[in-house]
């Protein structure tokens, strides 16, 4: 039995703003890492990327996901008509992401430069696919 996850419909077209989101939030991102801001830079690739999901379930499925959990994101993801080595490729991604939000946004600890080139990579590249499978 798949778990339940809280979604909210969105009207047509409502892709475009979260994409407008997830690239804003990624150009900061790329400016967080020149600047060696590593915690700012892992907060930021997991708002390119909610944003980034939020873009792609709108277009396909006219919901967004609105659970506490962002992990949650990945239901929705695996229900779209793509390719499935694509969405499985790309929900690692997407978690590996989002797991650093904790530790991003509520750890005591930094996050390392490592930790946080690693998430923008990610980011990237989530954001590249959701692109490519838009239409603007």
């Amino acid at each position: 039995m798949t778990p339940s996850v809280r979604v909210r419909s969105v009207p047509q077209g409502a892709y475009r703003a979260y994409l407008t989101k997830s690239n804003e939030c990624y150009i900061d991102m790329q400016n967080a890492v020149k600047a060696a801001r590593w915690n700012s830079a892992a907060i930021l690739a997991v708002h390119t990327v909610v944003s980034a999901c939020d873009a792609l379930t709108s277009f396909y499925l006219r919901i967004r996901c609105t659970s506490e959990r962002h992990l949650d994101i990945l239901t929705l993801i695996n229900r779209l008509p793509l390719s499935k080595p694509d969405i499985d490729a790309k929900s690692k991604q997407i978690g590996r992401v989002i797991d650093i939000k904790n530790k991003a946004e509520y750890e005591e600890r930094l996050i390392t430069e490592n930790e946080a080139r690693s998430a923008a990579k990610d980011a990237e590249r989530v954001l590249i696919w959701v692109q490519k499978n838009v239409a603007s």
